[in-house]
């Protein structure tokens, strides 16, 4: 059993902070979302979202880690790639992009907290299902919240974003070691 240190307390505090924005936004979100799909351009303002995201991590990944392994870049143009097909598929709520985006990171705080206690593989295992886990969770808050739904695609779509942060910590961790 590993005993409990302040790295721990850090990473979940960030898990907290992250699960309680999602969860948070829950009651408040369809409404400001109707209003900037009436008065505002909101595929533009989504579109805005998603670069402004890519270049932090571009800066990030490249500036910060200064990564050198080759494969490190093709691996992580490939996942940007996966994202860049997320985004331009249709979909009904175009809000899910944005839960794709917070489920990700999400992720990869979990993966990085998992990573204090076990194993590699475990550890992405457990993450996963936490992961999926909160997504769940997060859909059956919406099903007891006025003028929101509960939603199976919703719950995909949530852990498939949880698990593309996984990924990006797997990718990270080829490169550099993120524990």
């Amino acid at each position: 059993m590993t005993t409990w240190t302040p790295e721990h307390t850090k990473r979940s505090l960030w898990v907290f902070i992250t699960v309680a924005a999602i969860y948070a936004t829950i009651p408040v979100a369809r409404p400001i979302l109707n209003f900037l799909k009436e008065y505002t351009v909101f595929p533009v303002l989504l579109t805005y979202l998603f670069c402004v995201v890519a270049v932090f991590f571009g800066y990030f990944l490249i500036a910060k880690l200064r990564l050198r392994k080759p494969l490190t870049y093709l691996l992580i143009l490939g996942l940007i790639f996966l994202y860049v097909v997320f985004f331009a598929w249709k979909s009904a709520h175009p809000e899910e992009r944005i839960h794709f985006l917070e489920y990700s990171l999400l992720g990869f705080l979990i993966l990085r907290l998992c990573l204090l206690n076990h194993g590699n593989f475990a550890s992405y295992l457990l993450a996963a299902l936490i992961v999926t886990g909160f997504g769940a969770m997060d859909e059956v808050i919406q099903y007891f919240t006025p003028r929101r739904i509960f939603d199976v695609q919703d719950i995909l779509i949530n852990s498939i974003g949880g698990i593309m942060g996984l990924l990006w910590g797997l990718i990270l961790s080829y490169e550099i070691k993120i524990k």
